[in-house]
């Protein structure tokens, strides 16, 4: 019957309408959900290979990738957003080799921490490293407020590249002693030098306290002890500690322990 076959092929045709506006709509939702996330944070664009560029670049693309973490579904993805956007002769054939290696299978595609280490190691400029490096070696903390010199410190660090062993050693090196001692003896030593960082500055702060509390307490005890002692005697004393001296036998050649015509060694 015609018409049969026609009606058919007609409720065929509606039915796949119908499957592909659903697979349209699906795939629509899907795009526009993951251009709206990852338009959040602006792309970092390319990196062409200027050592003195790379730092602001690797921190922005770092700032995109964690931002829009959920898009990515594996290792190889991850990569690839960080090696596609490699160009010129030395960043492009290091990024064009990295992937041919994984596609290759003679290495796996590496996972985010290990980029993080492999791709500064590469293009950081080398001069910036022996910089922050050769500064942490003598970075005292002198009179300097613990949380300014522990920002700077752990900025270095960031920048030196060097391990959390050598990094905790040159913290524990240069930091007051006082403070290094009260950490051994809390026991709150720490073998990453983010966490030995922030206890030595908790340790810091509380000892800063201490003594700005304290000290001023201090000094306006002696300031009235000795004021009130001398107001007293009438003579002056010092710290409130002692006889009163006799300035005017001093002065007048007399020995101002008996007040005799000689000088006070002379005194029997």
């Amino acid at each position: 019957n015609l018409n049969a076959t026609v009606a058919a092929l007609q409720d065929q045709l509606t039915a796949m309408a119908v499957e592909m506006q659903k697979v349209k709509d699906k795939k629509g939702t899907k795009e526009l959900k993951f251009n709206k996330k990852f338009e959040l944070v602006a792309d970092p664009s390319q990196y062409e290979g200027e050592r003195a560029k790379f730092n602001e670049w690797w921190m922005k693309l770092q700032v995109w990738i964690t931002s829009n973490w959920d898009g990515f579904k594996t290792n190889q993805e991850i990569a690839c957003a960080v090696w596609t956007r490699m160009k010129g002769p030395i960043a492009g054939r290091y990024a064009e080799t990295r992937m041919n290696d994984c596609l290759a299978k003679r290495q796996p595609w590496p996972k985010w921490k290990d980029l993080q280490a492999e791709v500064p190691e590469f293009f950081r400029p080398q001069t910036e490293v022996d910089w922050a490096r050769a500064t942490l070696q003598n970075m005292k903390q002198g009179s300097s407020w613990v949380d300014d010199y522990i920002t700077k410190f752990l900025s270095l660090i960031t920048l030196s590249g060097i391990s959390d062993e050598h990094g905790i050693y040159l913290l524990e090196l240069n930091s007051k002693p006082e403070i290094i001692k009260q950490m051994y003896v809390t026991g709150q030593r720490k073998t990453i030098i983010q966490e030995a960082a922030l206890a030595i500055r908790e340790i810091g702060r509380a000892q800063e306290l201490y003594n700005i509390q304290f000290s001023s307490t201090q000094g306006s005890t002696w300031f009235n002890n000795a004021k009130q002692s001398s107001a007293s005697s009438g003579s002056k004393t010092y710290g409130g500690h002692g006889e009163p001296m006799n300035v005017d036998a001093a002065q007048k050649g007399k020995c101002f322990n008996c007040g005799g015509p000689h000088m006070v060694h002379d005194c029997k």
